[in-house]
């Protein structure tokens, strides 16, 4: 089985998951938050959550920056 996926996150708010479903694609990868710019929630997370729009969700990640353990702690615990 052939799988076409992508991977959204708030950089893609108002993408169309039904029209993207419509297209080919089956599943999806959600980014849940990061550690890039401040610890965060990605914006668009819930949104694109209760919009499948019927494709499999594959995952969601946090996008860690840690340079030490103690940061590394920190975002992991958030």
């Amino acid at each position: 089985m052939k799988m076409f996926g992508i991977d959204i996150s708030r950089w893609q708010k108002g993408f169309n998951l039904a029209n993207a479903k419509a297209e080919g694609f089956t599943e999806v990868i959600l980014k849940a938050g990061g550690a890039d710019s401040g610890l965060y929630k990605d914006g668009s997370f819930d949104t694109f959550y209760k919009n499948l729009g019927g494709m499999h969700l594959v995952g969601a990640y946090f996008f860690g920056r840690a340079f030490s353990v103690d940061e590394a702690h920190k975002e992991a615990n958030y």
